[in-house]
């Protein structure tokens, strides 16, 4: 299901989501060096990178537990399904694209480009060279029907917030619960089944 979803993840965090994915779903708790790097398509100084990211997010989730040794493997416990779903969400939310995306959208806080670089802490070259990359990503991902027709264009970008939970880091509470009804009165109206 991720697959129509990754383009609204920034490289590294996608490569921790493939870790994570990859740790879910194996039979036992550890995994050798080169299985991994064979498995992610890494050299091992991105191995070494991506572990630390892992242990990094690993360690905001309580029944989560890496430990990574560089000549050896990784052995993880606790990652299941639903935790996997959450580090989605969670590297959705630390990703670049995804906020821009956001702002593109629906600039639910009413920012200017100029602030949201400045919130965000990304120069303008970054800005639109991500939102470059984005866009091209999309103009695959988005069927032509989708881009001329305003209520299959609102439904798709609801079916993203949906998808990463995103509703959930929303700052203002008003927004966050405006946005949050306005995705449950269009999948009614509209008799759509939410995305799993």
């Amino acid at each position: 299901m991720l697959t129509k979803y990754i383009c609204f993840l920034d490289e590294e965090k996608y490569l921790t989501v493939q870790l994570f994915e990859f740790l879910a779903h194996k039979e036992h708790d550890y995994a050798s060096i080169d299985v991994l790097k064979e498995e992610l398509g890494l050299s091992q100084y991105q191995l070494n990178k991506l572990a630390e990211n892992a242990l990094t997010v690993g360690q905001q989730f309580d029944d989560v537990e890496i430990q990574y040794n560089k000549s050896k493997g990784i052995i993880a416990t606790g990652v299941t399904t639903q935790i996997l779903k959450r580090i989605i969400s969670l590297m959705a939310q630390e990703s670049l694209r995804l906020q821009i995306f956001v702002h593109d959208y629906l600039n639910y806080g009413g920012k200017s480009t100029a602030d949201f670089v400045k919130k965000v802490g990304i120069s303008r070259a970054t800005f639109f060279r991500s939102k470059a990359a984005l866009s091209k990503a999309l103009e695959t991902q988005l069927p032509d029907s989708s881009k001329n027709d305003e209520i299959r264009l609102r439904f798709y970008i609801f079916d993203v917030l949906y998808y990463f939970s995103y509703t959930d880091y929303i700052d203002s509470p008003k927004v966050k619960s405006a946005v949050t009804d306005l995705l449950r009165d269009a999948i009614l109206i509209w008799k759509l089944s939410p995305p799993i």
